[in-house]
């Protein structure tokens, strides 16, 4: 007897289906990944997470490990590490979360960045539970509310949740897929040929 699929059918639903099943791939795809990978960089002059006296950057955080990030949009973009990308994801979680479920006050430079692969994931798994237990409390109609996410550096106090929780998404799906496709680089980097170097 084969297992009968169901499908969310309510617009809360099908984006909470959308971050489930997007979590639940990026996490599996990052078993297995060393701090050798997880700082891996193929490009030189790009954006990372590094100790703070070697950031080559401005950087963020509070601890002995930041993020790399001028607060602008060079172009073109520097080449970001999968620990870069993993924490970009993690952060825009955190603060997102913290202003639509939390004390609405959090900020990149108060989050400890992880400095090894293993640190990542605890990072990883600790913001995608809160996230998911503040996103269980939603009905259908809070996608409707304008400014239920007062998150002060976008336009969260200007758009209805709804396409927050979508862009979140979006995010995650969208990073997930450079860091599935940097682990792929990783594996055969050995194979690359020196031009593509």
């Amino acid at each position: 007897m084969s297992e009968e699929l169901t499908f969310a059918t309510t617009r809360l639903g099908l984006l909470l289906d959308q971050y489930d099943t997007s979590y639940a791939m990026l996490r599996e795809r990052l078993d297995g990944i060393t701090d050798a990978e997880y700082f891996w960089e193929p490009v030189a002059h790009g954006w990372s997470v590094r100790r703070r006296a070697e950031a080559t950057t401005t950087a963020r955080g509070k601890g002995e490990w930041v993020f790399e990030n001028d607060g602008t949009d060079p172009t073109p973009a520097p080449f970001t590490t999968i620990a870069w990308r993993l924490c970009h994801v993690v952060a825009g979680q955190m603060t997102r979360c913290d202003y639509t479920f939390g004390t609405k006050s959090l900020s990149e430079n108060e989050i400890e960045f992880p400095g090894s692969a293993a640190e990542a994931l605890a990072f990883l798994e600790s913001s995608h539970q809160a996230w998911r237990a503040g996103l269980a409390t939603l009905t259908d109609a809070d996608l409707d509310v304008v400014g239920l996410s007062s998150y002060p550096d976008g336009l969260d106090t200007q758009l209805p949740f709804g396409p927050l929780l979508w862009w979140t998404n979006r995010e995650l799906i969208h990073h997930g897929g450079e860091i599935g496709l940097l682990r792929d680089l990783w594996q055969f980097r050995s194979q690359l040929t020196k031009e593509d170097q």
